[in-house]
């Protein structure tokens, strides 16, 4: 049967970023991470943008529902923009955090300023106060946009900074660079990589150009490849218009580079770049990233007033002006190549 699940306040806007499901028939739960300047739960919200992570069963009714401000934080905004669940059954929830800290960890940012965190519930609700994560730098931003989890529960979360997370310098408060960062069961930190390119061999230090890590997916052997946009360009690229096109780039677990591509006009996947290829709605929307398990990547984003080479081949006209189109795109993992169509 189909059932449906509202979660929503009649004082604000509510919006829901991400969700993970587990079990099946009448043992399905949903959890879902969001964000909202209501008051979903609770009083302690103060008509700032507030994150939530909330259980449903299969029948859509709400089992439990978690303000981050409930989780010692006040004066301050939030957002949940992507939950995934482990091995334990408990709910990962990444997001930004706006002048505070989770759970005493330290305020990095600064006031007015954003961090990055990552912080864990489990399937009861109860929230982990020991085994927490938040990083950022001095006046600068971070963002956590997507993450994934692999079978022995470490997290994956790839996002964008104005910092220099790794001493690499992100070009002060803009540009961003993207990131990916690896954490362990107990999410502590183990591995982390800045992502920057802008005419550069590698990503080591160029100041221009904006990057971001959109999101994330494992391959077969758990190794983690990033779906990013840039507005830059790797070397033997080309992005004269200085707009966001995508990035697809292959880490070992280590978050060593095994490859990495960008899908720019001088290849052909691309037949104009007049506008963005990929949009930044905000945090987690307007991209989409999964992995056969053959092997091949499907990614996908929104397009603004342009088109793909092989587009109209397949027969779909491109909209003008300031139209949008959703796009999908299909890669061979082993060199980031395009597939032929089916």
């Amino acid at each position: 049967s189909n059932s449906e699940g509202v979660i929503n306040d009649s004082s604000g806007d509510d919006f829901c970023m991400s969700l993970a499901v587990t079990g099946s028939g009448e043992n399905l739960v949903v959890y879902v991470g969001g964000y909202t300047d209501g008051n979903l739960s609770t009083s302690l919200q103060n008509d700032l943008d507030d994150g939530f992570v909330a259980k449903l069963n299969y029948l859509g009714d709400i089992q439990w529902l978690k303000h981050i401000t409930e989780m010692g934080t006040s004066n301050t905004e939030t957002s949940c923009n992507s939950v995934d669940i482990n091995s334990n059954g408990a709910v990962i929830c990444g997001g930004q955090i706006k002048t505070g800290s989770i759970y005493g960890q330290s305020r990095s940012g600064g006031a007015g300023l954003t961090d990055a965190f990552v912080m864990k519930f489990n399937s009861s609700g109860i929230e982990d106060d020991t085994n927490n994560y938040q990083i950022g730098e001095s006046g600068k931003n971070t963002y956590i946009n997507h993450l994934e989890i692999d079978s022995s529960d470490n997290v994956y979360a790839v996002g964008k900074t104005t910092g220099g997370l790794e001493g690499t310098n992100g070009g002060g408060s803009s540009p961003y660079d993207g990131f990916i960062v690896k954490l362990n069961s107990s999410l502590s930190q183990t591995n982390l990589e800045q992502i920057n390119f802008n005419n550069a061999a590698d990503d080591s230090g160029a100041a221009t150009g904006n990057e971001s890590g959109r999101r994330v997916a494992l391959d077969a052997a758990e190794n983690p490849i990033a779906l990013c946009y840039s507005t830059g360009a790797m070397a033997g690229a080309t992005n004269g218009s200085s707009k966001k096109l995508p990035v697809l780039i292959k880490f070992s677990t280590t978050l060593a580079h095994e490859w990495r591509k960008q899908y720019d006009d001088s290849t052909g996947y691309i037949d104009s770049v007049a506008q963005d290829v990929m949009q930044d709605y905000g945090t987690s929307l307007g991209s989409g990233l999964t992995i056969n398990p053959d092997g091949s990547i499907y990614f996908g984003s929104v397009i603004q007033a342009s088109g793909f080479g092989f587009a109209d081949n397949d027969g779909n006209a491109k909209s003008s002006g300031d139209d949008s189109d959703p796009w999908i795109m299909k890669v061979q993992e082993t060199v980031g190549t395009l597939a032929p169509n089916p």
